[in-house]
């Protein structure tokens, strides 16, 4: 679960949810991002898919005592969620073995920068999946050019579908808790793209690498504090209606050409 605090209640977005927002990014990726059609398509899948290991999990939200507030994806304990990332990677797996091996890609790449001992036993396991999906694809033990693409492309739409999900639309730059600096992960990795919401319905990128404008439609719940005193987290979350959130990721260029600023 993807969790931020307002001051009377908790907005709550999936990370299947999330994940979707990855997916529709990833299928507007400019045309120098397919490299094979059959690739793409399973590049997709992987950005719609990476996160399925959390379906069971939040649909029944955790209740953290200890910080006042439900659990999140940055808070849960690693043990317990490295069983559900491996579900969703073996699910994954059935249907596409090159989405799997991108989406262990993606985990291991996440969580290489964690020394902790559980996190290495997860990450052991993954790079020994690795090496057999690659063994199964014929990719050599190196990463391929077409894979190095496609693997820092799904981690840039991770990192913007977090960016929409993790914080208030609108947020001023100054109060960014993860992307102050800008993405992690760029098509250059000599030039860090910024992100930033320009109002509270367009997220801009300085650079941007999609075919054009992309319009994401965001269920989300926004859980009211006084009901989780009253019914504990997980029933106030299921008596809680959907909404849905209207953004649209915009290059940061061509909003100042359209407002003739600099």
């Amino acid at each position: 679960m993807i969790v931020y605090e307002k001051q009377n209640a908790f907005v709550m977005i999936t990370q299947h949810d999330h994940a979707h927002v990855s997916g529709k990014l990833a299928s507007e990726f400019k045309n120098d991002f397919i490299i094979d059609k059959a690739q793409h398509d399973e590049f997709i899948y992987a950005a719609y898919q990476h996160d399925r290991g959390w379906i069971d999990l939040d649909s029944a939200p955790f209740w953290n005592d200890a910080e006042h507030k439900p659990y999140s994806f940055r808070d849960f304990p690693l043990k317990p969620r490295f069983v559900f990332y491996k579900k969703g990677i073996d699910e994954i797996q059935e249907v596409s073995q090159y989405s799997a091996l991108l989406c262990s890609l993606l985990y291991t790449t996440l969580f290489e920068r964690i020394k902790q001992k559980d996190v290495q036993e997860y990450l052991n396991m993954e790079y020994l999946r690795q090496k057999t999906l690659k063994k199964l694809l014929n990719i050599d033990d190196e990463l391929s050019l077409p894979l190095q693409k496609h693997l820092r492309a799904l981690l840039i739409c991770d990192e913007l579908s977090l960016f929409l999900c993790m914080q208030q639309p609108g947020t001023p730059t100054d109060q960014y808790e993860w992307f102050s600096q800008g993405l992690n992960y760029t098509i250059d990795p000599n030039n860090k793209s910024q992100v930033r919401w320009r109002t509270k319905d367009t997220i801009e990128l300085t650079y941007f690498p999609f075919h054009s404008d992309v319009e994401i439609l965001l269920p989300y719940k926004e859980v009211d504090k006084e009901d989780i005193v009253l019914y504990g987290v997980l029933e106030a979350y299921h008596k809680t209606s959907w909404q849905e959130f209207n953004v649209f990721y915009k290059s940061m260029a061509a909003s100042q050409e359209d407002s003739g600023s600099i």
